[in-house]
């Protein structure tokens, strides 16, 4: 059976491509990867939370290319285009109201991605309080979800080390244990994932 371009494991295998091809600094063959891909998403029919997660991405992924390139404009508004269309697959619901719909998770688990890497990005731009606000709304949206998200355990890590930094330890101390807590639900508290 054919698996199609819009299909998880296709656009995967994509990423990881596009992750090796930016490692090796061959950042105009990975841009046309990224945007070779997210032309069949954006072309294909497939379900709205699906593409969302899909776009998330496949943006993300095209993000981190220009970001490497040395374009963090660009960069920023790919992710913001991202963070867009996931919020707009959400219908605006934070999370609560859709938690049994399989598709409505998906749009929730794309917004929350799309909020961790917008925060990832302003993080490194040195732009902290944008980014914490974002890792804010990730938290509060994966705590209302019935099931974790990978994403946003890494978003409360990282809002964790920038609201240590500023000498807040308790909130530091509180997220920390909200993603150790998460990772072990996610994967086993005997997991190095866990452990790390």
């Amino acid at each position: 059976e054919e698996l199609g371009a819009d299909h998880p494991l296709t656009t995967r295998g994509l990423q990881s491509l596009v992750s090796i091809l930016t490692a090796q600094h061959k950042l105009e063959e990975a841009e046309a990867l990224c945007r070779h891909m997210l032309g069949h998403l954006e072309g294909e029919a497939v379900a709205p939370g699906e593409r969302s997660v899909r776009r998330v991405e496949a943006l993300g992924a095209l993000a981190e290319v220009c970001w490497a390139r040395g374009h963090p404009d660009e960069a920023e508004a790919l992710l913001r285009r991202a963070l867009a269309g996931a919020e707009a697959a959400t219908g605006g619901l934070g999370s609560v109201e859709n938690e049994g719909n399989q598709r409505s998770l998906e749009a929730v688990a794309a917004r929350v991605q799309g909020l961790c890497q917008l925060g990832r990005l302003l993080q490194r731009s040195g732009r902290l309080d944008e980014a914490v606000k974002l890792y804010q709304e990730a938290v509060e949206a994966d705590r209302h979800c019935s099931i974790r998200s990978a994403e946003a355990l890494t978003g409360a890590e990282s809002l964790a080390a920038v609201l240590q930094a500023r000498g807040q330890l308790l909130a530091a101390e509180g997220l920390r244990k909200y993603a150790l807590e998460g990772r072990e639900e996610l994967v086993g508290p005997r997991s190095l994932e866990t452990l790390r």
